[in-house]
């Protein structure tokens, strides 16, 4: 048999390594909300750079619809692309308010487990 990586191993492999090592070693409970927190600041940072890509979206459909001529079929046309751009804007940047508030309650969990395992 081949020596084995930790790429070789499947899911469920890994989580009872895992679970066996951590019933051996002990794990405070700092590390779990540390992997959290960093799964947490990902997601975070996904949902403010969808925000940032809907805000250019919104900014180039709003230029492009004061670009056109006024009352003609093509404004109207700019307009309603503007404001469904804007509307994505807004949905992406409730989504990253959202994303941010549950990482920052999980910061504020990890510091305070920090301070009890300091005791």
């Amino acid at each position: 048999m081949k020596a084995l990586q930790l790429a070789d191993l499947t899911r469920e492999e890994l989580l009872t390594l895992l679970q066996r090592r951590i019933a051996i070693v002990g794990l405070p409970p700092s590390a779990l909300l540390s992997a959290r927190h960093d799964t947490l600041t990902a997601r975070s940072d996904l949902a403010d750079e969808k925000q940032k890509a809907a805000w250019e979206k919104c900014n180039a459909a709003f230029k492009a619809y004061m670009g056109a001529p006024a009352m003609s079929l093509r404004s109207a046309e700019l307009q309603l692309a503007w404001r469904q751009a804007e509307a994505e804007f807004d949905t992406a940047k409730r989504a990253a308010e959202r994303a941010r508030t549950v990482e920052r309650a999980c910061w504020k969990a990890l510091e305070a487990a920090w301070e009890a395992e300091r005791g």
